[in-house]
């Protein structure tokens, strides 16, 4: 049913929650056409009048598809498993009335990994905050995968191919090889997958060892170790999670070049 005049001075909230609370370090906010997108502890919040969501059908869908494309952009950094739920619409009258459309949902989450921040001054005098850095960089990433991975499906395939070993921790390795075979398909070559991405050939040789000679449970060629299996260390599974992260995000620079 279409609104009437009286709705086109409403207010409109649509509101998700996010697991697991602290995805992301400090609260974000998100400036796009016509609505406003707040991320903090758990919640999320899209704001616009009421004639924004009005004009646009299915407009809650595609905002709901832009989260998960910025957090799977940020996952690489936070190293979590997420879910988004919900998406209910709050609309705000004039007169103080609301009404609510709600989304029902459910879904879990697993937390993987840890680390330590850091605040110190380098050999150069210049103060270095790890965790400022950081959350830099997971921005960064996050807002070009809601760029690109819409557009792009080798965008798409590498962000789901870590969103994968997440989620599937018995073949983490398997899918973050994963992450390399694409690019190296779409760019036609390991070598010009290499060269136009900046990628060390020591990088990738370290990731494909992990993932293909090590006798790792979480890696592909387990048949070929009759010596037995083991499980791969905190720090082997953070070097190739390191690695694939690099590798995201050269392609996603390189596709923002592309198109500046």
């Amino acid at each position: 049913m279409m609104p009437d005049n009286t709705e086109t001075t409403t207010t409109v909230e649509i509101e998700w929650s996010y697991t697991p609370p602290t995805y992301f370090e400090e609260p974000i906010t998100l400036e796009r056409d016509g609505y406003t997108i707040q991320i903090r502890e758990g919640k999320i919040k899209a704001t616009m009048p009421g004639s924004r969501l009005d004009s646009q059908e299915g407009l809650r869908e595609v905002i709901t598809n832009e989260l998960d494309n910025y957090f799977l952009g940020a996952q690489p950094f936070r190293n979590a498993r997420f879910k988004i739920s919900g998406g209910a619409i709050n609309r705000y009258y004039p007169d103080g009335r609301k009404d609510t459309t709600i989304v029902i949902q459910s879904g879990t989450f697993k937390m993987t990994g840890g680390r330590v921040d850091l605040v110190y001054t380098d050999s150069n005098g210049i103060v270095q905050d790890t965790r400022k850095e950081r959350i830099k960089k997971t921005q960064r990433l996050a807002e070009l995968a809601n760029q690109y991975a819409p557009r792009n499906v080798t965008a798409k395939a590498v962000l789901k191919s870590y969103d994968a070993a997440i989620n599937d921790s018995a073949n983490e390795l398997v899918h973050l090889f994963e992450v390399w075979e694409t690019l190296a398909k779409t760019f036609g070559s390991e070598a010009d997958a290499r060269n136009s991405l900046g990628i060390s050939n020591a990088k990738r040789s370290r990731l494909g060892q992990l993932a293909n000679d090590e006798p790792l449970r979480q890696g592909r060629h387990r048949g070929k170790h009759p010596g037995g299996l083991r499980n791969a260390t905190t720090d082997e599974l953070d070097e190739a999670r390191s690695i694939a992260r690099k590798m995201i995000g050269a392609f996603l620079e390189y596709l923002e070049k592309q198109h500046s």
